[in-house]
């Protein structure tokens, strides 16, 4: 209901509840993958909609419950932190010590209910403290997933397999796993020719990467550049973070979504994020039987529709033109991914023709789908990224003066 603030007109806010509720991503991750992706960013956006009504301290509640719900979201502790220390306690103005207070108690509570049974119950102590941390943040399990997630990672490791082949590198000393890291089987990536990028390094990335959000909204925290904030925060931490899953990219994409026809610059980010983040959660979903390939054909492909419906006319013609660009990539990928690749993998070729022993060496690559697939969206995702440091610092004020 809070959208209603954002756009003059009464039927914006119904076309965000469309934009939302029809995602393509967010239908195959939670109701085709069967995972609980809604809920969560559901708690999300209850806290964006506390923080439109300055309700603080419900706010810390909420937030407090969501990081604790879910890992995923403790990178954006920071960012609720600086808005509640700015925006509550006065910090850097007329700071309140009792409102702080009241920050650190609620915080300290909500960690003592979650922890303190593992830490005084039989067997407790250090010992649990470390086997939930270890299995909450698990940097054994690599660099990568082994659907690599569409991110600067995915660039890397391909860049590291081209060098690697070009330079001939020795990879029988490597395991299946790590020399095959797209195969399907979990191991820890190790790259071939460039330096290795372990969880310190990744992490540094994504620090750096969030420290514009961070004095964003120190300098001005508001609502609306809190949600801004939010947007690009969860960009940057799926783009740098390390072992990321392709869903983490419908977090920003919803919280986008809520002030998509905002501005031009929000309607152009939101059009490409969302079209690339559904995409890129197809192949969650096995297309071995004929109607599954059906169901993701039809599901992407209404959402595109509903997309082109309300943004075509909102967004510049180069805008449109790059999007269309992009959908026929994606057109391209899909056909290869679910019906070419999955009938030259199980065909029976015979012949010594040129076409005939391309064919036959393809089927060396059964996961070159996923490959092509990974990388071409994380170009498409590292272009989204650097738009929405754009977005991130468009004067708050410009958008209401051309509000559509």
């Amino acid at each position: 209901s809070f959208t209603s603030s954002f756009y003059r007109q009464k039927q914006k806010p119904l076309m965000v509840l469309q934009v939302t509720l029809f995602n393509a991503g967010l239908l195959v991750v939670d109701h085709l993958h069967f995972q609980y992706n809604g809920f969560l960013i559901g708690i999300l956006l209850l806290a964006l909609y506390l923080a439109f009504e300055r309700r603080y301290l419900l706010l810390l509640n909420v937030v407090s419950m969501l990081v604790l719900l879910k890992h995923l979201f403790v990178p954006l502790v920071p960012i609720f932190a600086i808005f509640l220390l700015r925006a509550y306690c006065g910090f850097g103005s007329a700071f309140s010590m009792p409102r702080f207070l009241r920050v650190i108690l609620i915080t300290a509570a909500h960690l003592c209910v979650a922890f303190g049974p593992f830490l005084i119950g039989a067997g407790g102590g250090t010992p649990q403290l470390y086997q939930i941390l270890s299995r909450l943040f698990p940097f054994g399990r690599g660099l990568l997933h082994s659907y690599w997630a569409p991110n600067l990672w995915a660039l890397y490791a391909l860049c590291d397999r081209v060098i690697g082949r070009i330079t001939s590198v020795d990879v029988s000393r490597l395991s299946a796993a790590v020399s095959n890291p797209t195969g399907g089987v979990i191991g820890e990536f190790v790259p071939l020719a460039l330096p290795a990028v372990g969880s310190v390094g990744a992490l540094s990335m994504v620090i750096l990467s969030m420290i514009p959000a961070w004095c964003r909204i120190y300098s001005e925290p508001t609502p609306r550049v809190l949600l801004r904030a939010i947007v690009y925060a969860s960009l940057s931490v799926f783009m740098f973070g390390y072992h990321v899953h392709e869903k983490a990219s419908i977090i920003p994409t919803i919280v986008l979504g809520l002030v998509c026809f905002e501005s031009e610059v929000s309607a152009q980010l939101f059009l490409h994020l969302a079209t690339v983040s559904s995409f890129c959660q197809l192949p969650l979903i096995d297309s071995g039987h004929e109607h599954m390939l059906w169901v993701k054909a039809v599901i992407f492909t209404a959402y595109m529709a509903l997309l082109y419906n309300f943004f075509h006319s909102k967004v510049s013609q180069a805008c449109l033109y790059s999007w269309f660009f992009v959908l026929f990539v994606f057109l391209a990928l899909f056909i290869f991914s679910d019906v070419i690749s999955p009938a030259i993998l199980t065909a029976d070729f015979h012949g010594d023709g040129f076409v005939t022993l391309l064919l036959r060496k393809l089927q060396f690559f059964p996961f070159l789908p996923l490959l092509l697939t990974s990388t071409v969206c994380a170009v498409v995702m590292m272009a989204c990224w650097v738009y929405s440091i754009v977005f991130l610092f468009q004067r708050v004020g410009d958008e209401d003066k051309k509000k559509m």
